[in-house]
């Protein structure tokens, strides 16, 4: 009995773990869109590919992801903080170059390299260059595990 209790006690303080992982990232998504605008050069920005594999009938099928990795830096009140967030939530993985290419034109708004991002106005190191919400793989890691977590803890303690 205290082995299915510590069992059930270990899944709800993963579950509770990754729920507020979860309600942390979906706040600072809703409220990214509020935030201070702000103007700044990227400091570097890439379309970088990932070869990822698929296995199909005794065969494995390699094939290539491309992800958009940017970097700038930002001032503000004489202090300077650098970061490479896109926004919450998002996986930016395109199946082609061309369309990560879109996304580059997208986050670039002049021809000298400034973007637009918007930060915290408390927590001036959180920004974002596109705000708000959007679905993604760690989006759906996050629900799962808090889901499983609670359950580990229904079942253990129904035993």
């Amino acid at each position: 009995m205290i082995v299915e209790l510590l069992l059930g006690l270990f899944g709800l303080t993963v579950s509770c773990i990754f729920l507020f992982s979860l309600l942390f990232y979906l706040y600072l998504g809703y409220t990214s869109k509020k935030w201070i605008k702000i103007n700044t050069n990227i400091f570097s920005i890439e379309i970088n590919d990932e070869a990822e594999y698929s296995a199909k009938a005794n065969d494995v099928i390699e094939y290539f992801k491309y992800y958009v990795n940017v970097k700038y830096e930002y001032i503000i009140k004489d202090k300077k903080y650098k970061s490479s967030n896109i926004g919450y939530f998002v996986n930016f993985k395109f199946d082609n170059k061309e369309n990560a290419k879109k996304l580059v034109d997208k986050l670039i708004i002049s021809s000298n390299d400034n973007i637009q991002i918007y930060v915290h106005p408390h927590f001036n190191n959180f920004s974002v260059i596109l705000p708000g919400i959007y679905s993604s793989t760690m989006f759906k890691v996050l629900l799962t595990m808090s889901i499983f977590g609670i359950l580990f803890f229904v079942f253990f303690l129904l035993r």
